[in-house]
């Protein structure tokens, strides 16, 4: 079992980034529907099905899950991740699996989860206000 984790470190002349795997247990929150409106600490994302274009892309806000730097609940092999990335508030990550979450921690103290996914997904977070991701990644099967 694996969780597949991207780590930003931030200076204030770059990043960088560091793909880990670790295994932990932890409690992750849902999204919610695109017309709930967005308080001042939720996240947005945007969903993009890879394999079947014509599902119009998810969007919708992102309540805070709990406190960043939390544990992150294991995955199975099923699940695979590619091309993560973290830039300016958005980090963004692309994963296929049956039964999967996606997950950032942002500066502002807050980690946010989005899913259940199933299928190809390219997924960004946003951080809400000015705030940047610092980690993220994703977990299920």
């Amino acid at each position: 079992m694996r969780t597949q984790i991207l780590r930003g470190l931030a200076s204030g002349l770059g990043a960088g980034a560091l793909i880990a795997f670790s295994a932990g247990l932890a409690t992750a929150g849902s999204a919610t529907p695109a017309t709930t409106s967005h308080a001042p600490h939720d996240a947005s994302y945007a969903a993009e099905n890879l394999t079947d274009r014509s599902e119009a892309p998810r969007t919708g806000a992102v309540p805070p899950s709990g406190g960043s730097g939390g544990v992150t609940p294991p995955s199975t092999d099923s699940l695979r991740c590619w091309d993560a990335y973290l830039s300016g508030s958005t980090f963004a990550i692309s994963c296929s699996g049956n039964n999967f979450y996606i997950w950032t921690d942002c500066s502002n103290g807050y980690r946010y989860t989005v899913g259940p996914f199933s299928g190809s997904y390219r997924i960004t977070i946003t951080c809400p206000g000015g705030s940047r991701p610092l980690q993220g990644g994703a977990y299920g099967s």
